[in-house]
């Protein structure tokens, strides 16, 4: 798939969460956590999917057990913290699906996806790296 050099989260997040749309064609739930606006607006766009925002902060068993995710979306780092911490705090509340970490591009993500599912055994991790050149 062409991927728009004016956006180029557009493509690398549709093209992710497409893959995850169930048999019964049911719209798949994501909740984006501290991410910017227009990430939930392509995601809604292009994956056929419904987005729910929320900031680190709020994430609780009320809004989580309400918004029942399949897939929850969140930077690799914020100034307060990390895709770790927030994979801890999925853990707790008893988040069963997967989790994604948007990042820039790095040196090496293989190894960074490998230390961060080292950390993690009771959750699915990946990383979506946005590519500056598309």
């Amino acid at each position: 798939m062409s991927r728009a050099k004016s956006d180029p989260m557009q493509p690398a997040c549709a093209e992710v969460l497409s893959s995850f749309e169930n048999d019964s064609g049911r719209i798949l739930r994501v909740v984006a956590v501290d991410l910017p606006p227009r990430v939930a607006d392509v995601i809604r766009d292009r994956a056929n999917a419904s987005v729910e925002t929320i900031k680190f902060g709020e994430l609780d068993l009320v809004f989580l057990a309400r918004a029942t995710p399949d897939i929850v979306i969140g930077p690799l780092f914020e100034r307060q913290w990390d895709v770790l911490d927030l994979a801890a705090r999925l853990i707790r509340l008893g988040f069963g699906g997967r989790l994604y970490a948007v990042t820039p591009p790095l040196p090496d993500a293989g190894e960074v996806i490998a230390e961060i599912r080292r950390q993690n055994l009771e959750i699915t991790i990946d990383l979506i790296v946005l590519d500056e050149t598309d």
